[in-house]
């Protein structure tokens, strides 16, 4: 059984994420972000892209690079985001973070 914490309430949210309960949905997105807005926003990044909502979700990239997430560190690793790698924004955010070529397409 997982532990409580952040990881926990991420993988409650993302798994209510892919259900078809929007309420449920939605609560569960606004919890997380509730109590994780400081400690865990490229998570809440990724909840974005797992909903299609890349406006949101590059929005909280940058909140997680200002507040130097760890999280950013899985940017290549994190298939929901990856979605977004032809997007001109992600490009750009990349080489904010120093990041000039992106890895080859899987």
């Amino acid at each position: 059984m997982e532990q409580e914490g952040g990881f926990r309430d991420f993988a409650i949210a993302m798994a209510l994420q892919a259900g078809s309960d929007e309420s449920a949905r939605d609560a569960a997105l606004q919890a997380f972000i509730n109590k994780h807005t400081q400690d865990m926003p490229g998570w809440v990044a990724i909840l974005y892209a797992q909903r299609h909502d890349p406006d949101k979700m590059f929005q909280w990239l940058e909140t997680a690079y200002a507040n130097r997430d760890a999280a950013l560190s899985r940017l290549f690793i994190i298939p929901f985001l990856m979605d977004y790698r032809d997007d001109p924004r992600f490009a750009a955010f990349c080489r904010k973070l120093g990041i000039e070529t992106l890895p080859p397409k899987s």
